[in-house]
């Protein structure tokens, strides 16, 4: 089916929708930049029918092409799912991760790709949840990464420029339920080693996220960092 098929398809069936946005459809699918654009706006107005119509702009047939525009961000390469998880609007960070799921592996590392995209300061998707502390857009990021272990404590462990992780954020904030989440990432003998070098990281500054949760006096955050610490003497 091509381009203009697939544009009649949205029209027919986001016929109800306002005149404007029928308009935007046909933008959608020529212009890269404009289609961007157009999500990324829905992404942080929380327009959730609008994001809807973005994703339906392309048939079935076009799903890689879908893909291809979604991992581009804006130029300061934000992504639609950065924004939406900035926002902690859950229903679209599901349509987001959604349109990646075919049921290939090819399709579960562009996925994975996607969720663990940075933008030009090298924050993802994670840290934006993290910080904003929402903790239902942080376990669907979690999630995506399935069974695979080894990507999910990658995507947990990086750091943007300024060298912070996102357990980094959750101990200056104080969130408890976040900080909880990404450790139990780490559930496993085999990934013990990981987690002490994911506590001991140190940001810019030099702050590992015990001493940023001392600081900032959440004694809630250091007794659940000590007990990781406790538990691997007891070992």
């Amino acid at each position: 089916m091509d381009i203009m098929k697939c544009f009649l398809f949205t029209i027919f069936i986001f016929g109800t929708i306002a005149t404007n946005k029928v308009k935007i459809a046909y933008e959608l699918v020529s212009n890269i930049k404009t289609w961007t654009r157009t999500l990324n706006t829905a992404a942080r107005k929380g327009d959730i029918e609008s994001v809807k119509l973005a994703l339906n702009s392309f048939c079935k047939e076009q799903n890689e092409k879908l893909i291809e525009f979604l991992m581009k961000g804006n130029d300061e390469n934000v992504t639609a799912l950065h924004l939406a998880a900035l926002k902690g609007n859950e229903e679209i960070v599901k349509l987001l991760l959604k349109a990646f799921d075919i049921g290939n592996d090819e399709k579960k590392d562009k996925l994975m790709e996607y969720v663990m995209k940075g933008d030009a300061s090298k924050i993802t998707s994670l840290h934006f949840a993290a910080h904003k502390k929402h903790s239902g857009v942080v376990k669907l990021l979690l999630n995506a990464f399935g069974e695979d272990k080894d990507k999910l404590i990658d995507f947990v462990m990086k750091e943007n420029k300024s060298a912070e992780t996102v357990l980094h954020l959750v101990s200056k904030k104080g969130n408890e339920e976040i900080a909880s989440l990404l450790l139990n990432v780490f559930s496993t003998d085999e990934t013990k080693e990981k987690l002490i070098e994911y506590l001991m990281k140190e940001d810019e500054y030099k702050h590992t996220p015990l001493q940023l949760a001392s600081h900032n006096g959440h004694a809630n955050i250091v007794k659940l960092l000590l007990n990781v610490f406790t538990e691997d003497k007891k070992k």
